[in-house]
């Protein structure tokens, strides 16, 4: 397998501008990293954030790719990736021109999924971001719960059946959170999210699902009755700026509200009062170092047993017009659905 000197590649080249069709070269490839032909890339929020507001001082870069969530066959051939390797990633957000919305692009190699044969690549490339960003909120000591990883040290001695957890939401990282609570043992992992969401909540491990659209003293009693006084750990996954909802589930100091995203709420100093740490973050897998290696090879368990469930999701083809279109969607959230672009056939 062989890559051209030039490729189709969908540009970002102004700040809240629609995507465009170009043709650009294909990546350099340095030591230490291999090139992949793109099959399937997932767009996620941050992608029509990047596109219409310059996330991360990206605006001083163009033009950039968008595209966080990869799926493609590996060309360079090394001994740990052989060629034709199928493989799920993320962009290396140092290279500017790294997003999934071309034909190729350059990975990390000790950063990759491989795509177990059970799984479509339309399917993997759900997986290149919203599972992480999951297990940061649950995982992560500094910007997340700190629940020990199943696979560490620490898990032996851990009390997974006891903990509880609430994930507010019915989002892909909602999904995600849910499934890898559920497969580390968590005892009650209450979901709150709108009914077309619960029965995937449900069957994805959560042990209790509530209504998102009841009034919040309802919501707020139903959580106090499966989780008691001494409720810990809230995953906003909506990211809501103003979480009265969030804040009226603890009752005791001590408690962790994470969000997943770097802007803090507003009533920061009403939460602190309260005795709720806050906690929020953008999960790119090279930004923890600490955690990322432990989880991806959990992960590539968790997949290469089947474990792993793919929240629903519509493909798109690789046109700028069908592109643009999905991320208005997403920027609405009319729909709830996942969208990925087939880049190629695998």
């Amino acid at each position: 397998m062989s890559s051209p000197g030039t490729q189709t590649a969908l540009l970002l080249t102004e700040i809240g501008k629609p995507l465009v069709k170009s043709t650009i070269p294909v990546e350099e490839v340095e030591e230490g990293r291999v090139l992949v032909k793109n099959t399937a890339t997932g767009l996620i929020p941050a992608d029509y954030k990047l596109r219409d507001n310059g996330l991360g001082g990206m605006a001083e870069h163009l033009p950039i790719i968008v595209g966080c969530e990869i799926a493609g066959r590996v060309v360079t051939d090394t001994a740990d990736l052989p060629a034709g390797t199928r493989v799920v990633y993320q962009p290396q957000f140092k290279l500017k021109l790294s997003g999934g919305l071309q034909e190729y692009a350059v990975a990390r190699p000790d950063l990759v999924f491989r795509i177990p044969d059970h799984m479509l690549d339309e399917e993997a490339a759900n997986l290149g971001t919203n599972p992480f960003t999951a297990a940061v909120a649950l995982f992560d000591p500094v910007f997340g719960f700190g629940i020990p990883l199943p696979n560490s040290p620490e898990a032996k001695t851990y009390d997974f059946a006891s903990t509880k957890v609430v994930i507010i939401g019915g989002t892909a990282v909602a999904r995600f959170a849910v499934q890898q609570a559920h497969l580390a043992g968590i005892g009650t992992i209450i979901a709150i999210a709108s009914p077309k969401t619960n029965a995937d909540l449900a069957s994805y491990g959560a042990t209790l699902v509530i209504d998102r659209h009841l009034d919040p003293d309802e919501i707020a009693a139903q959580v106090r009755a499966a989780a008691g006084d001494d409720l810990r750990f809230v995953f906003d996954t909506y990211s809501t700026e103003d979480p009265a909802l969030a804040r009226s589930f603890f009752h005791k100091p001590g408690g962790f509200l994470v969000m997943a995203s770097s802007r803090g709420p507003r009533d920061q100093v009403a939460l602190t009062a309260k005795g709720i740490i806050v906690k929020g973050f953008r999960a790119w897998l090279e930004g923890f170092p600490e955690l990322n290696t432990a989880w991806v090879a959990l992960f590539n368990g968790w997949l290469a047993d089947g474990k792993i469930k793919i929240p629903p999701f519509q493909v798109v083809p690789f046109e700028a017009d069908a592109v643009n279109a999905a991320l208005d969607n997403l920027k609405k959230a009319e729909s709830g659905v996942k969208y990925v672009v087939k880049i190629a056939s695998s």
